[in-house]
């Protein structure tokens, strides 16, 4: 006995400087973490926030793709690719895309759909979408379901410009 009185002879009652030290700094710490996760999720850094959500452009400035730098595996996420015509071109658009588009980036549908003529081969998919001729800007959205964890890396061409990125699907 360290000379605290018992209550009932089988617990000692009093006051334990050692464990209330240990159990201040585990609360402390847990407050800490706490603060730390609700921050990293209000920026965004466990899902969708201002940080969640990434832009890159091709040299040329006609092509480029916004995209989620972080996705989540089996959770819908979209790729957005941006593509200025040339005013004087009425011609049909015709995107590439590299094979992990497909697997492991699974591959759902296109916005709007592929209604010319659509291609998969060993090296990617090939897209072809008839646009108004009138029409500047060209929006296509991929729609994508992520069926692998890891850094899968990514690339869209227009046949005159590409852009190559990457995206970490984390589980």
């Amino acid at each position: 006995m360290s000379g605290v009185e018992t209550v009932n002879d089988e617990f000692e009652v009093g006051f334990n400087q050692t464990f209330e030290s240990h159990w201040y700094r585990a609360e402390q710490a847990g407050r800490v973490i706490m603060v730390l996760f609700v921050l990293a999720a209000g920026l965004g850094l466990l899902g969708r926030g201002p940080f969640s959500h990434s832009t890159t452009q091709s040299a040329g400035g006609a092509l480029s793709v916004d995209y989620e730098p972080i996705a989540r595996h089996g959770t819908n996420t979209t790729i957005t690719v941006h593509l200025k015509k040339p005013a004087d071109v009425d011609r049909p658009i015709e995107l590439r895309v590299n094979q992990q588009i497909i697997e492991p980036m699974g591959y759902q549908r296109s916005v709007p759909l592929a209604n010319s003529s659509s291609s998969v081969s060993d090296a990617g998919m090939r897209l072809t979408f008839n646009e108004a001729a009138n029409q500047p800007d060209v929006l296509v959205r991929f729609e994508l379901m992520p069926n692998a964890v890891g850094l899968v890396p990514l690339h869209v061409s227009d046949g005159s410009d590409t852009i190559d990125w990457s995206i970490l699907v984390v589980p």
